[in-house]
């Protein structure tokens, strides 16, 4: 409960815990409330204030250039994936993708070396990243290939369990395939 109160001749905004129990006679009846409060302020304002900061970070993480998700768990569960994730190397929205697993929205991963990444991330705490790497990804019914740098990092929680892997992905494919491109020319002409 949100309370005013003066202290020190300064208006503070206060927050209590309040407590109404009643007090009865021998015959039950009613006659008295007893009102235990105890002020939780503090406890009120730390919680504001990790709200606020998980919020900045979000904003910041969903504002980013760089593609990053996070997959959350042994079935690395969907759980953030910001704007250029999702528009630029998924090519798919929100909906389609936050709170399932990474293999249900792209089963075509199954097949290739990432999940078992994912899985040495989270039981080994270990940081993978790997440049160039090519990934065949489903994009609007189409099997197209892509070129990627990224890195998977373990998020640990403050038990120093890891919980998390965090994905940064960077589209390479037209630099890969401009200078593939220029080696073949280069070795047609000599």
């Amino acid at each position: 409960m949100l309370v005013n109160l003066n202290r020190y001749d300064k208006t503070e905004e206060c927050y209590f815990n309040i407590v109404f129990h009643p007090l009865r006679e021998e015959n039950n009846e009613v006659s008295d409330v007893i009102v235990v409060g105890y002020e939780v302020t503090e406890s009120v304002r730390s919680k504001y204030l990790l709200a606020e900061q998980e919020k900045a970070f979000r904003n910041l993480v969903m504002q980013s250039p760089i593609a990053m998700t996070f997959l959350k768990g042994k079935d690395h569960i969907i759980e953030l994936a910001n704007t250029t994730m999702l528009n630029d190397i998924w090519q798919k929205t929100e909906s389609e993708t936050i709170g399932k697993p990474i293999l249900e929205v792209f089963p075509e991963l199954l097949d290739q070396k990432y999940p078992q990444l994912l899985r040495e991330v989270l039981v080994n705490g270990k940081i993978i990243r790997e440049n160039e790497s090519m990934a065949y990804i489903d994009i609007k019914g189409k099997l197209e290939k892509f070129y990627l740098d990224y890195q998977y990092t373990p998020l640990y929680e403050s038990d120093g369990e890891i919980s998390a892997v965090m994905v940064t992905v960077n589209n390479v494919t037209e630099k890969v395939e401009a200078r593939k491109k220029w080696k073949r020319q280069k070795n047609e002409f000599g």
